[in-house]
């Protein structure tokens, strides 16, 4: 009888069934893709866990772009800045319609939050608060 509860935990635990029984039951965060009108295709998503560095990609309207740019901050929960960088397009933006984009977001010097936001923010050149339109994007930092 021992020997084949013995035999009957090796192959349980040969199949993985020891590491499911073993690891904790964590519930899921849902995440949330952008829904914003200018922007699409946006590789980052709400409540998602990222790692730094990391490529931002995405597309947004050629509306988005000044000088073929639009800034991209990632703040802490409580509105500091971490960092400030822009992303670049990635095509001819001089249009209305959807342009490829690209931005670094590189590791923040001395990190020690786990959550924050990454700010979208459409270029602004005029200052103008009736051509300004940011996409806020609460994220937790894999530290």
């Amino acid at each position: 009888m021992k020997y084949t509860l013995v035999c009957s935990l090796c192959a349980l635990s040969f199949l993985g069934a020891s590491c499911i029984a073993s690891a904790p039951i964590t519930p899921q965060v849902p995440v949330i893709p952008i829904s914003h009108p200018s922007l699409r295709n946006v590789n980052v998503a709400a409540n998602q866990t990222i790692s730094f560095p990391f490529t931002l990609t995405g597309e947004a309207r050629g509306t988005w772009y000044f000088e073929a740019s639009f800034p991209v901050r990632l703040e802490d929960m409580n509105g500091n800045l971490l960092q400030q960088t822009y992303a670049m397009a990635q095509g001819e933006w001089m249009t209305e319609d959807f342009v490829p984009f690209q931005s670094q977001v590189l590791n923040p010097e001395h990190l020690t939050a786990t959550q924050g936001v990454l700010v979208i923010e459409k270029d602004n050149p005029s200052g103008l608060l009736e051509f300004a339109d940011e996409v806020r994007v609460p994220l937790k930092f894999a530290l």
